[in-house]
């Protein structure tokens, strides 16, 4: 009765209910029918669609457990398997955990399981690799077979930047898996194109996405390459041509980032800060806006990468107040090439983002040290100045105080929704892209000149590479255009 009593006040106060219901009983009986009609079909259908969704995700859920029984059985072991939360089934200790089954299929260990997705001592030195490979030398003395271990260990896999590289290992993880349930170790190294193809359409059974299945597809080339063996898409354009047909049939769903907008940098600027987080925040986001730099580049900068007047300093007078922020390198620059943002000094005092940094800088203490090293080597880390934005901590006194310690780059992009609350914005849809996508299409509508936004951004397309090698500008002015587009 109750769901009757619905049915009823909807139908009859629907917007195209008859108004006159007792001087019209035909039109009202005629409108009762189809809306009673509409109702039926429309519960039905949502009733459906949730019944097919439990129903895909009870078999999804079915499937995975099907192998997961069928890996241990496979393993046949009393080491316990331990599992990642991922949308594919996957091990995180499969060396340890299939070790037995490699042992009897007599496998190449090297093959299957070398990881190199770790950070060499090399890379750690970001940049000051020659104070760290003497010691390392020493080990090997002059031995040729050691020498070329250690190439191997903490040269070699820089071919890849660190974070590809844990990709790349979480995904052949996944493989892994996948291959010791389904009986098929000895089939993926080296990987045939129908042992590709059976793997592929195993997980979008588990309702893998495109993403997923991509970096699955990247995992299988990049070792066999790694390994000098034949991969799977080796033909003129099948890599190309594989991926299509999965995108075409799945679908490629971007995750949505609004972009920072100039109205919010001018907020941002003139907010009245409550705390210095607020204070770090704002800047971080500010700077990362108008630098059009990502997270990880902002997480890396510190205070001495900003250089105060430093083309007034070399004879630019008219950018006296302004300031260079230095960049040794991103993801779009892994030979440490570098490149130089400009800040220029806002017409308005109270938006000068120049200023705030420096005045940032002051009460959080962050000045560069004595002893500092960016002069002679910008590509690399200063191993004595802080970082710009760094983590914060209370102090014994109970006050917030700047660490020595970077932000990660998950916690600097963390800093950009969190910016845009203490300013009474809604965050929702804003990312660590926000910033760069923000400060790239503010430049574009101000019809800054592209290749200027490039040298400000960092960020260049393959067809401007060769080009923009010989670019070296006269006319600095130029340089300050993508920072003029603010209106600051």
């Amino acid at each position: 009765m109750l769901i009757l009593d619905k049915i009823l006040i909807s139908i009859i106060w629907h917007p195209g209910a008859p108004t006159s219901l007792f001087f019209e009983a035909d039109q009202f009986l005629v409108f009762f029918v189809t809306r009673l009609i509409e109702l039926v079909f429309t519960t039905l259908s949502v009733n459906i669609f949730i019944l097919l969704l439990v129903m895909s995700i009870a078999a999804d859920s079915t499937h995975k457990n099907h192998l997961r029984q069928a890996v241990i059985t496979a393993a046949n072991t009393t080491i316990q398997p331990i599992w990642t939360k991922s949308v594919l089934l996957t091990l995180s200790n499969p060396r340890l955990f299939l070790s037995k089954l490699n042992h009897q299929l007599r496998l190449p260990s090297d093959h299957l399981f070398s990881d190199i997705s770790a950070q060499t001592a090399l890379e750690k030195s970001d940049g000051n690799w020659d104070r760290v490979i003497n010691p390392l030398a020493s080990r090997c003395g002059t031995n040729i077979t050691k020498m070329t271990a250690a190439f191997n260990t903490h040269i070699q896999p820089s071919f890849q930047a660190c974070t590809t590289r844990k990709q790349s290992w979480r995904s052949w993880c996944s493989v892994l898996t996948w291959a010791a349930g389904r009986n098929a170790l000895h089939l993926i190294m080296p990987m045939t194109l129908k042992t590709l193809k059976a793997m592929i359409w195993d997980m979008m059974s588990m309702l893998a996405t495109h993403s997923v299945l991509k970096n699955i597809i990247d995992s299988v080339q990049s070792r066999h390459r790694r390994f000098q063996l034949e991969p799977p898409l080796s033909g003129p354009h099948s890599y190309t041509r594989f991926l299509k047909t999965l995108v075409t049939v799945q679908g490629k769903l971007q995750k949505l980032s609004y972009p920072i907008q100039k109205y919010m940098i001018h907020k941002l600027l003139t907010h009245k800060h409550t705390s210095l987080t607020e204070f770090r925040n704002c800047l971080a986001t500010v700077s990362s806006t108008i630098g059009m730099f990502r997270p990880d580049t902002g997480s890396s900068l510190q205070s001495c990468d900003v250089l105060f007047n430093d083309d007034a300093k070399h004879g630019f007078l008219k950018f006296k107040g302004g300031a260079t922020i230095n960049v040794s390198h991103s993801k779009s620059d892994q030979i440490r090439k570098g490149h130089q943002i400009r800040l220029g000094r806002s017409k308005n005092p109270n938006k000068d983002l120049v200023y705030q940094l420096g005045l940032w800088m002051d009460i959080a203490k962050l000045r560069p040290r004595l002893g500092c090293t960016k002069e002679s080597r910008k590509h690399a880390r200063c191993p004595v100045c802080p970082p710009l934005f760094p983590k914060l901590q209370f102090g014994k006194s109970g006050q917030l105080t700047a660490t020595a310690n970077k932000m990660s780059a998950s916690s600097f992009a963390d800093m950009i929704p969190a910016a845009l609350r203490c300013i009474g914005l809604n965050s929702s849809g804003y990312t660590g892209k926000s910033a760069k996508i923000g400060g790239m299409s503010i430049a574009t509508e101000a019809h800054v000149p592209e290749n200027i936004i490039w040298l400000q951004s960092g960020h260049t397309r393959k067809s401007s590479t060769p080009a923009r090698g010989y670019i070296q500008l006269t006319d600095v002015s130029l340089l300050y255009k993508p920072f003029e587009a603010f209106g600051l």
